[in-house]
């Protein structure tokens, strides 16, 4: 070999035994450099994104995730309705008592729509009283699942809040809110009208009309 090449051999070598000598000190200095910091925290978010169709629906669903459960110091108190149901199946659901000896009873859930460890559970002959008083929403009707109507509804408010600010993003859910609940009193006419012909023409007997009177009332 060269000159040059045992020199440089030599320098490797005397190297590597300098830092294995150290124990390696020299990773705990980097790791505090800012720069160093920087570096591995790009790098890591890069890795994340990786093969990730929509990364800012990603970011989005990442930051809701890390500050939605109860990292937040305040709110603007904006509840979610979840779900109506009796005593017997909120606490087998939520796991939560309910001081009521009448498990047949009926509640109305609610979740706060920034803060999901939040909820207000109220009995549900107060529910229109509450609403009332409250800023409320629901959401996207046709969504069957009330935990993912609860995220859709939520993740448009952090994105609105993002790109627009706090006060226009309530703005928008409360409009939305009016939206959907016009639909739904548009609906309900459109299903009470056909019922009504239903039993104009003896197509459904009263007691069937009856029932199904009561469950469209119900609609919200």
């Amino acid at each position: 070999m060269k000159k040059e090449e045992l020199e440089q051999i030599r320098k490797e070598y005397t190297e590597e035994r300098r830092l294995i000598q150290s124990d390696f000190e020299e990773i705990k200095e980097l790791e505090e450099n800012p720069i160093v910091k920087r570096y591995k925290y790009l790098l890591e978010l890069q890795r994340s994104y990786i093969g990730v169709d929509n990364c800012y629906k990603d970011v989005i669903s990442k930051l809701i995730k890390k500050y939605g459960s109860g990292a937040l110091d305040e709110t603007n108190h904006i509840w979610f309705w979840a779900i109506d149901l009796s005593i017997k199946r909120y606490e087998e659901i939520f796991g939560k008592p309910y001081y009521d000896e009448d498990k047949e009873h009926m509640v109305s859930v609610y979740f706060d729509l920034e803060d999901a460890t939040r909820t207000v559970t109220i009995p549900l002959s107060e529910q229109a009283t509450f609403e009332q008083e409250n800023k409320v929403v629901r959401g996207k009707r046709f969504i069957n699942d009330f935990q993912d109507r609860y995220y859709n509804t939520r993740y448009k408010f952090f994105d609105l809040c993002i790109k627009k600010g706090q006060d226009e993003a309530i703005k928008a859910m409360l409009e939305e809110e009016r939206f959907w609940k016009n639909e739904v009193e548009t609906a309900k006419r459109q299903e009470l009208a056909s019922l009504e012909d239903c039993l104009k023409y003896h197509l459904v007997s009263e007691k069937d009309y009856l029932s199904q009177k009561e469950k469209i009332l119900m609609k919200k």
